[in-house]
């Protein structure tokens, strides 16, 4: 067993519900409790937790402390807790959480890693000088990308690093696809917001089954957009062929017999449930995100088109379809991102990412 450092790590988040940070800190929780004396996560908003924790983790609410939703009265709160618990570092997840967690710290001495989980190309007027400036406070600055990093200039650059999102797979499950039997199905998974451009994938599955008429869309995930893309389908005579059956914990088997994984987001992080599908060995196609380009060898293991380019979706759909010798190729190749982002892999990363932070804190 990894012997413990006294040392506590406190992580900001905005909740534990269903989403790609709240996923990465669930997969961390365990390695962090087995190396750390103490972990708390401290929730900025109080909703269900839906991934799995580590039991030793303590969760805590800052609406139960300060008894409002009020984002700037909890800041207050926050800067409570801090006292309170007295934590060697701070790991902060989400932008607009991490500006307010940056305020909340001021005149403190705890070290205070912002993770970026998004573009950070994304902000931009007011919200990115506020960033920039609370980023300029920061110990350290995460991305998940490489590309992500250089979106960073001057001193936040010097003051980035990159580690990738765990995967947690057995290495049996990875490449399991490869051999799961075949359905004429197109998936992709996510939550349905606009930022995710499911519309995009609903039109190429319209001009996909011009041609293979066969074949459905099954798009996985819960949001807010849910109705107006079940208005969309059925305005667009799709009802047949495309389904939103809700979020599925069985996901990876829901996923396998398909042909193809789609993605199609104006803008993303890390897309996890793409690196998943990759792990398993399903052939993806993407939009033009930073992440995309990272990880995908156009017509290696994979397809990127531009965004909003529902044309270039379903003919890159329709070749996978009618060249399988292809999509298996890609497939076997996409498996190889595994090696990065396995989680004893990545937990380690950042485990000693943390302890340089604290021992140049104690320095």
């Amino acid at each position: 067993m990894t012997k413990k450092v006294m040392s506590k790590l406190l992580i900001s988040c905005a909740t534990l519900s269903s989403g790609g940070a709240e996923r990465v800190i669930s997969v961390l929780s365990k390695p962090f409790a087995d190396n750390y004396n103490e972990v708390v996560i401290v929730m900025w908003l109080k909703k269900p937790v839906f991934y799995k924790i580590d039991e030793r983790v303590k969760l805590v609410y800052l609406p139960d402390i300060s008894g409002t939703s009020n984002r700037y009265a909890e800041i207050f709160s926050f800067r409570k807790v801090v006292n309170s618990e007295k934590p060697d570092i701070i790991l902060s997840f989400l932008t607009p959480f991490n500006v307010l967690v940056e305020i909340a710290t001021i005149g403190m001495s705890v070290p205070v890693v912002v993770c970026e989980r998004t573009d950070p190309d994304r902000s931009k007027g007011l919200a990115k000088i506020l960033r920039n400036l609370a980023y300029l406070k920061a110990d350290g600055i995460l991305t998940q990308t490489f590309i992500s990093k250089h979106s960073f200039r001057g001193d936040l650059n010097k003051k980035t690093d990159v580690i990738y999102n765990p995967i947690t797979m057995s290495d049996e499950e990875v490449g399991s696809a490869l051999h799961t039997e075949k359905e004429k199905l197109m998936v992709s998974a996510g939550r349905l917001i606009s930022i995710k451009n499911q519309k995009m994938m609903i039109d190429a599955c319209k001009v996909v089954s011009t041609r293979h008429p066969e074949y459905k869309l099954v798009i996985y995930g819960e949001g807010p957009y849910k109705d107006t893309l079940q208005e969309y389908i059925k305005a667009e005579g799709m009802v047949d062929c495309v389904l939103l059956p809700g979020n599925k914990k069985n996901i990876w088997d829901c996923i396998k017999p398909a042909q193809v994984f789609l993605l199609t987001s104006n803008f993303e992080g890390m897309p996890n449930a793409m690196l998943e599908a990759m792990c398993l060995g399903l052939p993806c196609v993407s939009t033009k995100l930073k992440a995309a380009e990272e990880l995908i060898s156009d017509g290696i293991n994979g397809y990127i088109v531009d965004f909003n380019d529902s044309i270039a979706l379903a003919d890159r759909i329709c070749f996978l379809i009618e060249n399988p010798d292809k999509a298996l190729s890609m497939g076997e190749r996409a498996t190889e991102i595994y090696k990065q982002v396995k989680e004893d892999r990545v937990s380690a990363q950042w485990i000693e990412y943390i302890n340089n932070k604290i021992n140049r804190q104690l320095q």
